[in-house]
């Protein structure tokens, strides 16, 4: 390092390091993460661009007055420093866009940190050896090091830069109008006496913890008299949005257009919703997938509404922003400290907007706060189609069994699972109060089971249906029933959407498929859904390992 002692050191290495830096976490990470999750968030690119913008600047101003500072360091500690940087920049950048590729958790899943010890260390060795590669350096090659900083950094910064261009580029090209429809709290406990039709979607409830209630809890499921329990149900998929949408229009969804556009076919030719409103039901959903309607098809649905929102507190909102940027460019081992419930602590960024407040179940505890906030009314002159989307036996695991509200993690999926059916039913319990219990016709069910192949839970009670104890069928039936069998309970037409489920009885053989797929985070507007591979579903769909490939991949 003797050759650099009477040099002055140059400014550049400091300020484009810096510069990269700032821009990753300030201005790459936030748009590119909003870019592949934008159908995920309720604001878009102007809600947070210019601030931003700001911040880049002044963390970039505030760190090269402070290396500055300590440019007055003798210059072996200050070279030292700024291999600290380079290196850590570096790393921040590989693990937001190449390391953290394998973290369940921004794949859409959820974090299970016990599995999760072996990766992280080994993701702290690389970070590691990537700062001591760059501190060796420095101390070998001082003057080559210095040159190396600013042709790294240049070269991270092209690579960003490309990959914003390409990714605004393709966001132009996009509607992302459904990001500002979502379902308003409009009739949301409002019921009739005259039939309603009422869906309560238990999301991940497997038939095997169903089962297990039956058999170790039986008393949790004291207020479901009447209901039969279809334990030999098929799904269509394994994840929730292409489930929901089979589920509503028949429809499904198999690769052959982006999956958006898919949706969007999906309610524009299903008919189920369209019947229940010509029939004369007031069509309700709460909570669950918003963004899968567009402007046309919302109109399906009588408390959708339609508003650009705007943010109601720019610190939290950048707060929560920067903790999802360090989750994914951090590394690993930092990651349970910083990871949250991003989608919901959004939520709380987002001011109320004028076409009636939005409907929102952080969880089913939330739900239950709902409903004995508001009680229920009712209304004579009207009938009801309501589709509750219920946490259920999803994660994260944050119900216990009394339906209370615990530190996330705190319980298993089987404590989940008695939560959510004690919300479930308190709600019930109050409907029989009144005559819209005995006079409803009320689906339980799971949108997919737990696992890659999976069979739901579906319960059915028509109305004036009681009994002391739940039926059990083993008639092969599948969401897609649900259509045909809402219809039958409301006393309207049914035969163009199949065939209600207690009409299976008696018959043991179905062809029944089921589609598997490894879910990943969507890449914007124009995702497909992995490759999924059909399955044939076997005469017991319980019998998971029955289940036969059938060859066919979309």
């Amino acid at each position: 390092m003797s050759n650099l002692k009477k040099k002055k050191l140059p400014l550049f290495p400091q300020i484009i390091c810096g510069f990269v830096l700032c821009f990753t976490v300030f201005v790459f990470a936030p748009i590119d993460m909003y870019l592949l999750n934008s159908a995920n968030f309720w604001f878009s690119l102007e809600h947070f661009v210019p601030t931003f913008l700001i911040l880049f600047a002044i963390a970039f101003v505030a760190l090269e007055a402070i290396f500055l500072v300590f440019r007055r360091l003798p210059k072996p500690l200050y070279l030292l420093l700024l291999a600290f940087l380079v290196g850590g920049t570096t790393c921040a950048y590989l693990q937001g866009n190449y390391l953290c590729m394998t973290n369940e958790v921004l794949g859409g899943g959820t974090p299970q940190w016990n599995a999760m010890v072996k990766p992280a260390l080994i993701n702290l060795f690389v970070w590691s050896a990537i700062l001591i590669f760059f501190v060796g350096f420095m101390l070998m090659k001082p003057r080559a090091f210095l040159k190396a900083v600013s042709a790294i950094c240049g070269l991270i910064l092209v690579m960003e830069g490309s990959a914003l261009v390409v990714g605004l580029i393709n966001h132009a090209e996009t509607d992302i109008s459904s990001n500002y429809i979502y379902y308003s709290d409009l009739d949301e406990f409002t019921y009739s006496e005259q039939g309603d039709v009422l869906v309560f979607m238990m999301d991940t409830l497997d038939t095997r913890l169903f089962d297990r209630v039956l058999e170790e809890d039986a008393e949790y499921l004291k207020e479901l008299d009447g209901f039969t329990y279809y334990r030999n149900a098929s799904s269509s998929f394994r994840k929730t949005d292409p489930s929901f949408i089979s589920m509503l229009t028949g429809y499904v969804c198999r690769n052959e257009r982006p999956f958006f556009d898919d949706a969007a076919k999906a309610f524009e030719e299903g008919r189920f919703l369209p019947d229940l409103k010509k029939g004369g039901l007031t069509v309700n959903i709460y909570a669950g997938p918003s963004g899968l309607f567009t402007s046309e098809t919302m109109t399906q649905v009588d408390n959708m509404a339609n508003n650009k929102p705007t943010v109601s507190s720019w610190q939290t909102f950048s707060k929560v922003m920067l903790r999802m940027v360090g989750y994914r460019y951090a590394p690993s081992v930092l990651q349970p400290f910083l990871f949250s419930e991003y989608a919901e602590a959004f939520e709380q960024c987002r001011n109320e907007t004028n076409d009636g407040p939005r409907n929102t179940y952080a969880s089913d505890a939330a739900l239950r706060r709902h409903f004995r906030s508001k009680g229920i009314t009712i209304d004579n002159a009207r009938r009801f189609f309501k589709f509750y989307a219920m946490q259920g036996s999803h994660t994260p695991y944050n119900l216990n069994r009394n339906g209370d509200s615990v530190e996330s993690g705190s319980v298993d999926i089987y404590e989940q699972t008695l939560g959510s059916i004690t919300v479930l039913s308190e709600i019930l319990s109050t409907l029989k109060e009144s005559d819209v219990y005995d006079n409803s016709t009320i689906i339980i069910l799971a949108d997919h089971g737990d696992g890659w192949i999976c069979n739901p839970t579906f319960l059915v009670k028509y109305p004036h249906e009681r009994s002391t104890e739940i039926i059990i069928s083993d008639a092969p039936v599948q969401l897609l029933d649900m259509r045909a069998t809402a219809l039958y309970g409301a006393g309207l037409p049914y035969e163009e959407h199949g065939v209600p489920v207690h009409m299976w009885e008696g018959t043991t053989e179905r062809e029944r498929t089921f589609y598997a797929y490894n879910w990943a985070k969507p890449d914007g507007f124009d995702f497909y859904l992995n490759e999924l591979t059909e399955y044939a579903v076997p005469s017991d769909a319980t019998d998971l390992d029955a289940y036969v490939a059938t060859g066919n991949l979309y």
